[in-house]
């Protein structure tokens, strides 16, 4: 759906759930999940009425809900009609109004030294809105911030921590599940990646303890 739709025809595609964002980021790092994915949707699944999964929505660009339903039952359809009753009306990305709210998130995000955040954001919207202002705006910024020497020493350990966290936290659950080979690859990730961090040293100490 994402790739038949994309940005480029005034589409974009969102994605809700009420699960935790852990599971949610290894499903979808897993799946190669190329659109926005939102979590913590418990309240919204009883606002807009869902009583069974999957359900889908198209909204159409004055915010009104031109159809609910299955995904496979009619949304491709119901997307079309849409499309043909209330054309997009900005040209390219996300639209003025949601691009200037991104903009403004990743205003926030930088304010708050949230650096690693804030970068990602702004290189979205740069992307998504590429021959706009906002998106001209959006790419100073990145450019400004990569050409910062400390700050991207600070997003690389957030990078850093992301990463070795995520891989270790992999390697845990399958040694506990007794898949000591398996977890010895995610460790050996960490040692090897980053053999100067604090994330190796313990990555040594847990598979030294390995039954391997």
């Amino acid at each position: 759906m994402q790739k038949k739709y994309g940005h480029d025809k005034g589409v974009v595609l969102v994605a809700l759930t009420d699960e935790d964002e852990t599971k949610v980021k290894s499903f979808a790092k897993k799946n190669n999940i190329n659109y926005i994915v939102g979590i913590s949707a418990k309240d919204v699944r009883g606002q807009f009425g869902v009583n069974g999964f999957p359900t889908a929505f198209v909204i159409d660009p004055n915010g009104k809900i031109a159809w609910k339903g299955h995904p496979a039952m009619g949304m491709d359809e119901a997307i079309e009609k849409a499309l043909k009753k209330t054309p997009p009306k900005a040209s390219g990305g996300l639209g003025n109004a949601t691009g200037t709210a991104a903009l403004a998130k990743a205003d926030e995000l930088y304010k708050s030294k949230e650096y690693a955040k804030a970068l990602a954001e702004y290189e979205k919207v740069a992307k998504a809105n590429k021959d706009s202002d906002i998106g001209k705006k959006a790419r100073a910024k990145v450019d400004a911030m990569k050409s910062d020497r400390e700050i991207m020493v600070t997003v690389q350990d957030v990078e850093t921590r992301k990463k070795c966290e995520g891989w270790m936290d992999m390697a845990r659950t399958l040694a506990k599940s007794g898949k000591d080979s398996e977890a010895a690859k995610y460790y050996q990730r960490v040692i090897e990646g980053y053999p100067d961090s604090i994330y190796a040293e313990t990555a040594k100490r847990e598979l030294a303890k390995l039954d391997i």
